[in-house]
């Protein structure tokens, strides 16, 4: 697995570890939900699984279950000014056909 991110992000989610009581193992990549475009993604702190595909990234550690690595592949994690960015490097084919194309 490869994150492909950038120094400010890797600095706020430092920032956010900093200020955590406890000390997990690493920043999860998860799928938060699936609707009509496509998979949702989010970032949680967590510690490691038996099943999870590891990256290390500026001092970070990336987690994501191998399932889902096998379904995404590599991602991008960005801060924006609405928060995190989370999706994967090579766009997820939607569910758009399964409604009629009635998906924006």
């Amino acid at each position: 697995m490869k994150i492909q991110t950038n120094q400010e992000t890797i600095d706020a989610i430092k920032g956010v570890l900093e200020n955590q009581d406890e000390k997990l193992d690493g920043i999860r990549i998860y799928i938060a939900g699936v609707g009509c475009s496509g998979p949702t993604f989010g970032l949680t702190i967590d510690n490691k699984g038996v099943d999870d595909v590891v990256n290390e990234e500026h001092g970070l550690t990336f987690l994501m279950t191998r399932d889902n690595f096998e379904q995404v592949g590599d991602m991008i994690v960005e801060l924006t000014s609405g928060g995190y960015l989370v999706k994967p490097v090579t766009p997820v084919a939607t569910g758009c056909a399964s409604c009629g194309g009635s998906c924006g």
